[in-house]
């Protein structure tokens, strides 16, 4: 009390490492009374943590610092959403260090972040850094070197090289964002609850495999098992990460979903789980050894509306938002084959690249003057040296040097190798 007698401002500096508890576990009496004690920062959905840089705000003095070691997730999350506004508004944010799912506290859960701030209007760019491993880190060395600026917006705050922020201004001139054009109906994905369960490490993953009793278990559980990737590592035209997986398990699998949707939730459950234990051995002993982190998700959903093995959200209905009216708001509808692909992106890459490359300056004019599909053509065979690779030769007009008949040869053999290989050209 010293601090606030004799007309004191408050504390000059508040350091903290407020509890990790989930809003799941907090009453909704607590709750209330947390948000209307701070409700510049307090919102119904909110961690624990939250409320305590309402709490700090408050014992500072102006001018005065705040420095947190909390969880990460209010930089992204809806209910991160008003303490990013008073922060973005009120404070000074010099630093924020961002873990992401890195084990900063040993075994403890949690994607941690640290934020230094000022109690006063803010004043300069917001730092941010990336930390990508633990590894010989030195902090002050990196808060020391290059960082990326944070741009302040209401959904979410972003984090971008300085010399993304000319092609991010670019981007927003004059467009039309993709919530406009959607109404707003844009949908989160996969919710697992526990990252520390749901995704797993190569290692992780062979060892449940490796469990499996029968190649058929075997093979059931891989299929369930997906690639996945972390955006932090993705850079252009590369993933620098390593290999994690999604342990995709929607609920009441492996029950059939409509049939398990008509059954009483605790009848589903029940049934859901005895097929688990039936049909998965290995992979439910995986997470019979989480059970006690996985009950403890969203205790108000988890075991009463899905199973506590299941991910929290799997995007289960979305897909009816994309019906036939979908095509009218498109000017061309085009195939890449008579095939099947598991989503869009490798279709989208593929007219990218072949859209791009015809670009003047992509690749070298004279490159595009003779190639497949030129005058509903196929490109002519094409060789290199050395003119015999394991009793393979070169056909000999090809190497005697006259031009004329090279020329021909070529255009014989365009014709050809489309005759064999895609007539349907010959006829347009």
């Amino acid at each position: 009390t010293e601090v606030f007698d004799n007309g004191g401002e408050g504390f000059d500096i508040v350091i903290g490492n407020p509890p990790y508890v989930r809003q799941e576990k907090l009453s909704h009496s607590y709750k209330q009374l947390l948000c209307t004690s701070f409700p510049d920062v307090g919102e119904g959905t909110a961690d624990l943590y939250v409320y305590f840089f309402g709490l700090g705000l408050s014992l500072v003095k102006p001018q005065g610092i705040i420095h947190f070691i909390t969880s990460n997730k209010y930089l992204k999350t809806e209910y991160g959403k008003n303490l990013r506004k008073t922060l973005a508004k009120y404070t000074d944010v010099i630093h924020i260090i961002d873990f992401f799912e890195l084990p900063v506290f040993h075994n403890a859960s949690t994607d941690a972040g640290i934020t230094l701030l000022l109690n006063l209007r803010p004043q300069r760019e917001t730092k941010y850094f990336p930390i990508l491993s633990l590894e010989n880190l030195d902090l002050e060395s990196i808060t020391n070197g290059n960082y990326q600026l944070t741009i302040k917006l209401e959904t979410e705050w972003q984090f971008v090289d300085k010399e993304e922020i000319s092609i991010l201004n670019k981007i927003d001139t004059d467009t039309v964002s993709l919530a406009d054009f959607v109404n707003n109906r844009i949908y989160s994905g996969v919710k697992t609850g526990q990252n520390s369960t749901f995704i797993l490490s190569s290692e992780t993953r062979t060892k449940i495999l490796n469990r499996c009793k029968t190649q058929e278990e075997r093979e059931k559980t891989n299929a369930i098992i997906k690639k996945a990737f972390a955006s932090r590592y993705i850079r252009k035209y590369q993933y620098t990460g390593p290999q994690i997986w999604l342990l995709f398990i929607r609920w009441h699998f492996p029950l059939p979903f409509e049939e398990a949707e008509n059954m009483k939730p605790e009848e589903a459950i029940m049934k859901s789980e005895e097929a688990l234990i039936e049909s998965y051995p290995s992979l439910y002993q995986y997470l019979l050894e989480n059970k006690e982190e996985l009950s403890n998700r969203n205790k108000a959903e988890t075991g009463t509306r899905y199973e506590w093995f299941a991910l929290q959200r799997w995007g289960a209905n979305y897909y009816e938002e994309f019906d036939e009216r979908m095509t009218t708001l498109v000017d061309e509808e085009i195939s890449i084959g008579d095939f099947i692909l598991t989503g869009g992106e490798v279709p989208a890459m593929c007219m990218v690249d072949a859209i791009t490359r015809l670009l003047p300056g992509v690749i070298n004019n004279k490159s595009l003057e003779s190639e497949s599909c030129n005058d509903n053509l196929l490109d002519f065979p094409m060789y290199t040296k050395p003119s015999v690779y394991r009793g393979l030769k070169v056909p000999e007009v090809l190497l005697n040097g006259n031009h004329k008949e090279i020329e021909n040869w070529r255009k014989e053999n365009q014709k050809k190798k489309t005759m064999e290989k895609r007539p349907d050209l010959m006829e347009k």
